[in-house]
């Protein structure tokens, strides 16, 4: 057992709860950090749905610096991977404001993964970042994580073709 033993049994006890508040009160100093990333991640896929609506709320505060962060990267992905629909419509609302984000998201190695995430929303997000991997495959297909983007990109693109 633990505070994110099941998804049907978050936490068992009002000292778990309250452990588990502060964890999601510290949310900001854990996202950026090397080990704490894995807690910001395991509040994120077991969770309670309160849980996951804080840490998205903290995440969507600062999503494109996080987004090109070496560990906050992971967070975001796993944020766009397990919160709601309303929570990752946000989330990626946030990280493509910017009219150069998908481009600098996509050459960047920890924006990559947010990329690649966002290759598993909406049809129009995913357009979009096909559309911008297209754009961009000459300069992308010199890196490991350029390569990866491309054929996760194609993939994506054969699935709404």
């Amino acid at each position: 057992g633990g505070p994110f033993a099941s998804q049907d049994r978050v936490v068992d006890s009002d000292a778990e709860a309250a452990f588990v508040e502060e964890i999601v009160g510290a949310m900001p100093h854990l996202i950026c950090h090397e080990f704490g990333r894995h807690v910001a991640c395991a509040v994120l896929e077991f969770g309670g749905d309160e849980h996951r609506a804080n840490t998205a709320a903290h995440i969507a505060e600062d999503a494109f610096r996080l987004s090109m962060h070496r560990y906050g990267s992971y967070v975001v992905e796993h944020a766009l991977k397990f919160c709601t629909d309303e929570h990752r419509t946000m989330l990626s609302e946030r990280l493509l404001s910017r009219p150069d984000a998908l481009e600098i998201l996509i050459r960047r190695q920890a924006g990559s993964h947010v990329a690649r995430a966002l290759l598993t929303l909406d049809l129009s997000i995913r357009q979009r970042v096909v559309s911008e991997v297209q754009r961009l495959a000459e300069e992308l297909q010199h890196t490991r994580h350029g390569k990866n983007l491309i054929e996760d990109a194609m993939a994506a693109q054969a699935r709404f073709s």
